[in-house]
């Protein structure tokens, strides 16, 4: 189920995008106080210009950029299609989605992946109702 973020207050369901809409990846290159500044002013610009924001950041980032602000799109630059139970060292897909984030990145520059590893994290990411930015 799609819901317009606008229209509703939930950060639980996949959002529906506009157009145009406008994207900001940090990579690691701010973190920190500095990120949570950057997101700040670009929370700023969407309610200002009423336009939809996705704001990738690094995963630890996730919780603090969500409490932070009301109208950014916060999404994951990875996640593993692990479910919860045994391992310590992925990106569980659901940690995520308890962190705020309402989506994820799939195969960019950093974690290039084979196409069945692709298919496989789109279909992880819209059990959790994630947007997916391949």
């Amino acid at each position: 189920m799609q819901v317009d973020q606008h229209t509703t207050n939930t950060r639980t369901t996949k959002p529906r995008l506009r157009t145009p809409f406008f994207e900001i990846g940090t990579k690691n290159y701010v973190y920190g106080d500095r990120l949570l500044e950057y997101a700040i002013a670009a929370d700023r610009a969407a309610e200002r210009y009423d336009i939809d924001v996705l704001f990738t950041t690094p995963v630890v980032e996730i919780r603090r950029v969500v409490e932070r602000t009301e109208r950014l799109i916060v999404i994951a630059p990875y996640m593993d299609v692990l479910r919860p139970g045994r391992g310590m060292a992925d990106i569980l897909p659901e940690a995520l989605k308890a962190a705020g984030a309402r989506g994820v990145v799939v195969n960019h520059v950093e974690r290039p992946m084979s196409i069945p590893a692709i298919k496989r994290t789109i279909e992880r990411a819209r059990e959790l109702d994630f947007l997916v930015f391949a």
